[in-house]
């Protein structure tokens, strides 16, 4: 009896998530500005045109692109800046990569890409820990391949 009921609760469950799966039902919802205070959560990751960083804006993680044309920022600066925010996209092709779904399991709400830095408050200084996070992924990143670093720096440092 106590082993149906455990099916029967189990399959309820899942039906549900799976129902809301299907429906798209939002967990979370992002207020849009045209401004934002941003405390910058990371050291910058350098891409071609921009560097991306984690960010908190009113204490929701998101992923923060900035231009390359402004410095480069530290861990706890925090910025006010003019900019855009993306929810992320869902899949497109059935059973593709839904980055929307990616996003959401790491509790991030979407991305900023910043237009305009208005203010920059710098950090008073950066703890010990993060010194010691910076040196190892530009250890992983001069002696493995890029690919290989990066899996490194994400077991080991996220």
């Amino acid at each position: 009896m106590k082993r149906r009921y455990l099916c029967a609760l189990t399959i309820i469950i899942v039906i549900l998530i799976i129902g809301l799966h299907q429906k798209d039902v939002t967990l979370f919802k992002f207020e849009e500005k045209e401004q934002y205070s941003i405390e910058i959560e990371s050291e910058p990751e350098e891409k071609n045109y921009y560097n991306m960083y984690n960010g908190k804006v009113d204490g929701k993680k998101i992923l923060l692109y900035i231009p390359k044309r402004y410095e480069k920022l530290r861990y706890k600066d925090k910025i006010e800046v003019k900019a855009k925010f993306d929810e992320p996209q869902k899949a497109r092709n059935s059973g593709g990569f839904d980055y929307s779904l990616y996003l959401k399991s790491k509790k991030i709400y979407g991305t900023i890409k910043v237009e305009e830095i208005i203010k920059i408050t710098k950090a008073k200084d950066i703890p010990l820990i993060n010194k010691i996070q910076k040196d190892i992924k530009e250890n992983f990143k001069k002696n493995l391949k890029e690919e290989n670093a990066n899996l490194a720096i994400r077991i080991t440092i996220r």
